[in-house]
Formats: C-alpha cells, sequence, structure tokens
C-alpha cells in the first residue's frame, strides 16, 4: 500500500450463492473491518489479517440485530478464533473505560505536562486491568493489553501543545516503546500516527526506516510541502519518491476531472489554508441558510444520514439552503467521486490538515459532524452523529426563521 494512513474502501457483492471472494493489498499485520452496508452497527466486524492467509467469515443474515458483531457468526481459516472474540471485547472494553474515566481528570482540565502523564497512567492502569477481568481467549486478551503502550495519541487534538514538549517526549520514549521496538509490531493507522514521536527523537529501532516512510509520505499526499526524510531502505525510498510524484501530477488531473461538474469542488492547501475553509464557503454561498454534512466515503452511519436526508431535502426544496458535504484524504478520490452525484448539493474534497481544522471549529472529533449556519453567517446548530431527519428538519426551519 502506498499510503498506510489510507484506508482501503473495498466493497464486494455476493453471488447468487451467497459468496463474495475480496483480496486485500496488505503488506504487513493489522487489523481491518468489515461491515454489512444499510445494516446497524450490529453488523461492524474487526478481522486481524497476515499477508499470503485466508480467512472465511459466515454471515447469518437473518440473526438478530441486538448484540454486538451478532451477523458474523462464524469464522475459519488463520486467526479465526481470535477474529470472532476481537471486535466485541474491544467494544466492551471501550465502554467500561469509558465509565471509568468519569472519575479521571477532564482533558480540557489538563494544563501541564505533569497532570497530562498522571491522566494518561491511569487510562493506561484501566486498560491492562480490564481484559483479564473478561471471559475471553488469552490470545485476545493478550492483543489488547500489547496495545496499551502506544503513545496517547487520541489526546492530540486537545493537548498538542502539551504532547509535543520535550519532557512529554522523553516520558514516551521511556515508558511506550514496546509495539514499535517489536519484531511483532502491528502496523496500522494508529502505528503510523504514534511514530511520530520515534521520528521526531530520532530513534534508531528495528522499524525506524519504516516508521519514517509512514510518518512523512501520508503529510505528502495531504498536501504538505516538507523535505523528503532520510529513508537508507533504497526501496522505501523509491516508493516515497513514486508515490509523491503520482500525488502532485494526480492533483492538476483531479481539478481537470472536476471541471464540468459545477458542484464539485477539489480544494488543496496551496489555494485555501485551513483558517480560510469557512469564510471561503460562506463568501461562496453568501445570504443562505447552510448546512455542512463532514463525513467519509467509508462511514456508514455517514452515508445512512446522507441517504435518509433526501426525501427532507425534495420537501425544503422551495426554501434558500445550501447542503454541503465535506470529505477528505482519509476516502479515495475515486470512490469519492464515484458516490458524489448520487448525493446531490456541494461536494467539497479538503486536506486532512484543512478537514481537521473545520472539525476543531466544530468541537468534533467524529464522523458524521453537522453544522447548520444562518443566512447571516451564524452557527446554529452542530452535532457529532446523526440525529435523526426531525432534528435536522427542525434545525433547518430555525435556521431559516420559520
Amino acid at each position: 500500500m502506498k499510503n498506510p494512513a489510507e484506508p482501503v474502501d473495498a466493497k464486494v457483492r455476493l453471488n447468487d450463492d451467497g459468496e463474495a471472494d475480496l483480496s486485500l493489498p496488505i503488506c504487513f499485520p493489522q487489523v481491518v473491518y468489515a461491515t454489512l452496508y444499510n445494516i446497524p452497527w450490529a453488523s461492524h466486524c474487526g478481522l486481524y489479517l497476515v499477508p499470503g492467509k485466508e480467512v472465511t467469515m459466515l454471515i447469518d443474515m437473518l440473526h438478530d440485530d441486538s448484540g454486538i458483531n451478532s451477523k458474523f457468526v462464524g469464522f475459519k481459516g488463520y486467526f479465526a478464533k481470535f477474529d470472532k472474540e476481537l471486535y466485541p471485547m474491544m467494544v466492551e472494553c471501550e465502554k467500561a473505560v469509558s465509565e471509568k474515566m468519569e472519575q479521571s481528570p477532564k482533558w480540557e482540565d489538563i494544563h501541564d505536562v505533569k497532570t497530562l502523564i498522571d491522566a494518561y497512567e491511569k487510562v493506561c492502569s484501566y486498560w491492562k486491568e480490564l481484559p483479564q477481568s473478561l471471559s475471553y481467549s488469552k490470545t485476545v486478551i493478550e492483543y489488547m493489553v500489547s496495545q496499551i503502550d502506544d503513545p496517547p495519541v487520541y489526546l492530540e487534538n486537545a493537548l498538542d501543545s502539551l504532547m509535543q514538549t520535550k519532557e512529554f517526549i522523553d516520558y514516551i520514549l521511556q515508558h511506550c516503546t514496546k509495539n514499535l521496538y517489536s519484531p511483532k509490531a502491528v502496523f496500522s493507522n494508529r502505528f503510523v500516527d504514534d511514530s511520530k514521536y520515534f521520528v521526531m527523537a530520532d530513534a534508531r529501532g528495528i522499524n525506524a526506516d519504516l516508521a519514517r516512510y509512514c510518518y512523512y509520505l501520508p503529510q505528502v499526499l495531504q498536501g504538505k510541502d516538507i523535505a523528503k526524510p532520510l529513508l537508507e531502505d533504497k526501496a522505501l525510498s523509491d516508493l516515497y519518491d513514486k508515490y509523491a510524484e503520482e500525488y502532485r501530477s494526480g492533483i492538476a488531473s483531479n481539478k481537470e476531472g472536476f471541471a464540468d461538474q459545477a458542484n464539485v469542488h477539489y480544494l488543496d492547501m496551496t489555494e485555501v489554508e485551513p483558517k480560510d475553509v469557512l469564510p471561503t464557503l460562506f463568501e461562496r454561498y453568501k445570504g443562505k441558510v447552510v448546512m455542512i454534512d463532514i463525513w467519509a466515503t467509508w462511514c456508514v452511519p455517514c452515508r445512512y444520514g446522507i441517504e435518509q436526508m433526501e426525501p427532507l431535502k425534495k420537501e425544503l426544496a422551495d426554501k434558500d439552503i445550501v447542503y454541503i458535504y465535506i470529505t477528505s484524504s482519509t476516502s479515495p478520490v475515486d470512490t469519492w467521486k464515484e458516490l458524489s452525484p448520487n448525493i446531490g448539493g456541494e461536494q467539497y474534497y479538503l486536506t486532512d490538515e484543512q478537514r481537521n481544522f473545520m472539525m476543531e471549529q466544530h468541537k468534533s472529533d467524529g464522523y458524521p459532524t453537522y453544522a447548520i449556519y444562518s443566512s447571516d453567517g451564524n452557527l446554529t446548530y452542530t452535532t457529532a452523529g446523526f440525529p435523526g431527519v426531525e432534528t435536522i428538519k427542525e434545525e433547518l426551519e430555525k435556521a431559516i426563521g420559520k
């Protein structure tokens, strides 16, 4: 895969025998997710895959939706038992840790490195204790515990300045090196985020070149103009050059391809800075009520919300409302181009930095995120997660002034 940070949105349809085959281009062990579209979250399944190995899933489409992962009823092949237990355990652990976190300091109340480290260690202690108390196999429990020593990237949005201090980076390098320096490391999007600590500290380890490749290449493919890192592995160095050049030449061709679609827009950092995206949109749609939907092509709730909104958009067609759909480079361009014409509205493809800035502006870190602005540019409503058609209708009518 040229960009380990970019999700692969692969779709298959069942044949007449109720079967489907899928091959994924992975080059290292990682967890992927299988989802049955247009079905509730109970049909979302995590799988541990290894290059060259096969796993077979048995899906019962008539099975009750009330339990986590309930439609995926059987697995066969490499790590089959592990796959069956993985996602339910992740959900159970996350729920229990969230309840524990109610007793911990709130991230917005952390203003110094010592308090940050104390809070992080509390979270780690919750995660280390919890799996041992659950009735899962030893392999799955060991896997969950092994992930605890990851650097706490999930704090980054709220505490970026503290996490970039030398004191905190030194703490990470001393206490959280287990995964990245292990030959059994599971490389994933999480690895890409974690690797920044090791790249920043110029640490040398078993995966040092891969850490640099995985950390810097995604930034180039998101539109950042950065110097090429030192990659001693010639194969990785050549791949870096190849994909960076493909991206730069692809920007121009993408824009040309969108030129004949009036509602499809492609922005990059050379044109609009992150802080200027919203003002640019408001200037373009001055005097109109604006509903923004920040989504991703691979996000099932996002696509469900878009589908559910279609009748409402027709009902309010005589109102001066602009529906703006925003995605970024986590959504493959080809998939976005395929879906956009059927969604309608105004479609924007942003860099991740532009998208992240917009998420911060709306105090959200999840998909889908909705925001409604009145005709004078004032934010009247925002939420993460699809709130339902009736709520959206009510909030749009408030913004209109009905």
